[in-house]
């Protein structure tokens, strides 16, 4: 994906990309299609009784910690027609979770939850995030994964695409043979599924709308509220606009308005963003006193990148397998692209563009990994539903003449070869319905971000002109997703929202979050978890015989608790101080000061050599010991940070955790005292066998 012309990642990449803090850790959802070429996919089944309805199953996901299967997280899977105006057509299988509400007196009205792409699953977006979330106090929250994603059946998989990718990460294509060599490997994709007895065209927003109504009645609710993020709103709002008496109260989040094409807007949407990401830092003292001259950095660099690609290495987190890459220019931009969208990483990017400007591409790594191997998206599906819905652009009609022209650069190449790959979809058209804007009378919460890339916080406001009980909020500091990003703010609004969708929404948290706090040299201890795990990954073979030396070493030196107190014992108990202080002379009393405090003058030759042999027992132990609490530290400390996917770890530490990493250098001042200690004590002659044969 580094390799292709940068415009190409900005027009395929209408998606929510949460799971990529996931990936940062080391750890991302499972896996589609974890496998290369051809792939075994489930053809829609025959019917067996009435449609739509709920059976019950085991959940086929790891429960959140703590979590009770079938108490605190209920699943199935929701029987629903491929076509929903034909009852004889084929049924699906739409994988399903429950989170029941926590409260005895549970609301009658459930929150349904959406996630984005087209083509990403909900429930290992969710499950995780909602489990201990105040939104399911009252109410129970319905997660389910939509037609062609996740766990449903049949999943739009498509690993042709991914292994494209991988077969040109280590080449510079030019715009042409990039989109030529990835329309062939969708269009290989399509046919397989086609063969499978798949109807792509059953893949769209107004069938997915269908089946939120038919998980409605599935399930017995009489009206349900709606959540969606990215393509998730979209969503959101054409179920409004079929389904109107169905849905209580709608939040959608990063707005994509039904009358929009965030594919041929992306340039826009991205060179937006960039402009706000350079004005935030120079607002700011301390990033504008580290970055004066950001965006100069940032397309000088495009630039040489471009004229000299840099060879970087990629990992592919579900295998742990390492791949040697190179990242050009437009490439670098399409991974900044990708970055935007995390709320998170946005305080990172000045910092990461500096590094990237002298060499350091570390940072950048991670984030082109979880681009390149992620098969968490069903691209099959991504396409059924843009071919089907967005395809209706003429590309001669389209000017950039406003955005950057780095950023511009080979839009109209890419445009035209996503024209040329819908064509060949040959899905049904659906524009002249879904692109119409959707009007709804059903109070509606729209939520946006600042530095969002794709869904910009305009989409918000143009999407409310046909919304008559809407609210518009835009959010300060967040990207793409206010939620969770803008926790507990957005948490407290939604729920507020849902428990009183007529009422005025209260939106003084938003005025009283913390500005945008960026990452700089400054504030950083300038060591990477991420590139350091990832390491650790690399040389997996040696880092066990690592390991296994160190933690011999380390418990050799802690013998000294017991060896030393043993040894003292064996001979007979703790020697009584030499040279005892001489009884008092009675008369000496009586004696000038001056004569009695010469009697307890401390001896003017103290030997430090010899100090330092009585202390070695002390120096093993301090050596042994120190690892263990440094390790003991760093575990109480950036645990929760690793659990929490603080996307800092790319960069570095908090700089608040400066003094912890003074504990390996007083480590390595004991180790280096140790074997001179033990050189003089062996020398001294004093030394029984046993404590020589210790040192």
């Amino acid at each position: 994906m580094m390799k292709r012309a940068k415009s190409t990642p900005f027009l395929r990449s209408l998606r929510f990309a949460a799971a990529a803090l996931v990936a940062f850790v080391g750890a991302v959802a499972p896996a589609a299609a974890a496998g290369s070429g051809s792939i075994a996919v489930s053809a829609p089944a025959a019917q067996t009784a009435s449609v739509p309805r709920f059976e019950a199953g085991a959940c086929p996901f790891d429960m959140p910690a703590g979590a009770v299967e079938g108490k605190d997280v209920k699943c199935g899977v929701l029987i629903v027609h491929e076509e929903h105006a034909d009852p004889t057509s084929p049924t699906l299988q739409l994988a399903v979770a429950i989170l029941p509400a926590l409260s005895a007196d549970a609301l009658p009205d459930p929150i349904v939850f959406n996630q984005g792409g087209p083509g990403f699953g909900s429930i290992d977006a969710y499950v995780p995030l909602l489990f201990k979330s105040d939104l399911r106090a009252r109410r129970d929250l319905l997660i389910f994964d939509q037609r062609g994603t996740g766990y449903s059946k049949p999943a739009l998989a498509c690993p042709e695409v991914i292994d494209e990718g991988i077969a040109n990460l280590d080449k510079v294509l030019s715009a042409a043979d990039a989109n030529a060599q990835y329309n062939a490997a969708a269009l290989k994709c399509r046919d397989r599924l086609v063969q499978a007895g798949i109807n792509l065209s059953a893949y769209n927003t107004q069938e997915s709308a269908g089946d939120i109504d038919d998980l409605r009645q599935a399930l017995k609710y009489a009206q349900v509220n709606l959540y969606g993020v990215s393509y998730g709103s979209l969503l959101v709002l054409d179920t409004l606009r079929f389904y109107p008496d169905s849905v209580r109260s709608a939040i959608v989040d990063g707005v994509v308005p039904a009358q929009g094409n965030m594919n041929t807007d992306a340039p826009h949407s991205i060179d937006r963003a960039f402009t706000q990401l350079f004005k935030a830092c120079a607002a700011d003292a301390r990033c504008n006193a580290a970055y004066p001259r950001l965006e100069e950095t940032l397309f000088d660099l495009v630039a040489r990148l471009n004229g000299q690609p840099a060879e970087i290495h990629v990992t592919d987190y579900n295998t742990g397998r390492g791949y040697p890459a190179v990242l050009n220019g437009d490439g670098l931009l399409s991974v900044l692209f990708q970055a935007f969208y995390i709320s998170d990483l946005v305080p990172l990017l000045p910092e990461i563009i500096r590094r990237a400007s002298q060499g350091d591409f570390g940072a950048l790594e991670p984030i082109a990994g979880l681009l390149t191997f992620d098969r968490t998206w069903m691209v099959g599906m991504y396409w059924s539903v843009y071919c089907a819905e967005d395809a209706d652009f003429d590309p001669a009609k389209l000017d950039y003449s406003d955005v950057r022209p780095q950023l511009a650069k080979d839009q109209d190449a890419a445009n035209r070869s996503i024209k040329a790959l819908c064509q060949a979809w040959n899905v049904r058209d659906l524009a002249p319905v879904l692109d119409t804007p959707v009007t709804s009378t059903v109070p509606t919460l729209l939520l946006n971000g600042r530095f969002d890339p794709i869904t910009p916080p305009a989409n918000g406001i143009t999407a409310a002109v046909t919304l008559s009980t809407s609210t518009v909020i835009t959010f300060p500091t967040t990207a793409h997703g206010a939620f969770p990003a803008a926790d507990p703010c957005v948490t407290k609004i939604m729920g507020s929202f849902i428990d009183q969708p007529q009422l005025v929404v209260d939106t003084r948290c938003v005025a009283s979050l913390p500005p945008l706090e960026f990452a700089t040299t400054s504030s950083l201890v300038n060591f990477s978890v991420i590139n350091f795990a990832n390491g650790l990954v690399a040389q997996r073979t040696g880092l066990l015989g690592s390991l296994a030396l160190a933690g011999g070493a380390i418990l050799v030196l802690l013998s000294g608790v017991i060896l030393f107190p043993l040894m003292a014992i064996l001979k007979g108990g703790v020697k009584k101080p030499e040279g005892e202080m001489p009884p008092v002379d009675v008369a000496a009393m009586s004696a000038s000061a001056p004569d009695l405090a010469s009697a307890f003058k401390m001896p003017t030759d103290v030997n430090p050599a010899g100090a330092l042999v009585k202390f070695a027992p002390w120096l093993a132990i301090l050596t042994g010991l120190l690892p263990l609490v440094f390790l003991g530290l760093c575990i109480y400390f950036i645990g929760p940070m690793v659990t929490q996917n603080r996307s800092v770890l790319l960069l570095g530490l908090p700089g608040s955790l400066t003094w912890l990493f003074l504990l390996p250098l007083v480590n390595g001042v004991l180790a280096l005292l140790l074997p001179v200690a033990t050189v003089m004590g062996v020398a001294s002659g004093e030394w029984s066998g046993r404590r020589i044969f210790y040192f």
